[in-house]
């Protein structure tokens, strides 16, 4: 049984290793966008007043789009100037996000809750620090719950709305040329619906969610709250 343990213990590894670089990316990806965004909502401000559109709209979506991890914004940009991004490309960015968001906000942090639960419930009456743990695990429960409900419902929201856009398809494309005789309905078609930007914000938010009751448990382990 040696050998099948290696199997499992390679495959783990080849499993979470690049999920956990992968959030280390996203982390890195999220720290730019915040500091990238004034200049993306300037940048899509300037290129929507050449195409005839609203400015301070593309500018307030353009900084907002900046924050998710700055695909939503590379993506509206190539929208304004009348480009369309690649579906392969765009297909893999989803695939990578949820494999991310799925492992490491869910997968392991439910992993490292089932492997400390028997020593929180079965606390070493020596270690009165030990006491707390049980608490500590219970507020830590709550981050891999939320984070598979947003994971769940931004995936079902997103094959919902890609399945109607298909069928729609080229009913309601984008034209560079007709956003100065329409402006409102160029601007509607160039805007992403929330459903292709909810994956982005809501990993953001389970990725905010999970960090903030870590720093509570591991608090209520060391005594410090």
């Amino acid at each position: 049984m040696v050998w099948f343990s290696s199997i499992i213990n390679t495959v783990g590894a080849l499993f979470i290793v690049p999920a956990v670089f992968g959030a280390l990316l996203f982390a890195l990806l999220a720290f730019c966008g915040l500091l990238w965004s004034p200049f993306a909502a300037i940048r899509c401000a300037r290129v929507a007043r050449g195409r005839g559109l609203n400015t301070s709209l593309f500018a307030w979506k353009g900084f907002a789009f900046s924050l998710l991890y700055l695909f939503p914004r590379s993506y509206l940009m190539a929208r304004i100037q009348g480009a369309e991004a690649s579906r392969l490309w765009v297909g893999f960015a989803y695939v990578v996000l949820y494999y991310v968001w799925l492992v490491v906000g869910i997968i392991i942090v439910i992993a490292f809750i089932a492997a400390e639960l028997p020593k929180a419930l079965n606390p070493d009456p020596a270690l009165p620090g030990e006491a707390n743990d049980l608490n500590a695990l219970i507020y830590l429960m709550l981050a891999p719950f939320i984070n598979a409900i947003l994971w769940a419902v931004s995936l079902l929201l997103l094959i919902r709305r890609d399945r109607l856009d298909r069928r729609n398809q080229g009913d309601t494309a984008a034209s560079s040329a007709s956003a100065y005789t329409d402006p409102e309905g160029a601007t509607a078609a160039i805007i992403p619906d929330r459903a292709y930007t909810n994956p982005f914000g809501f990993s953001l938010i389970g990725a905010a969610t999970t960090l903030f009751l870590g720093i509570i448990s591991i608090g209520l382990m060391f005594e410090v709250f």
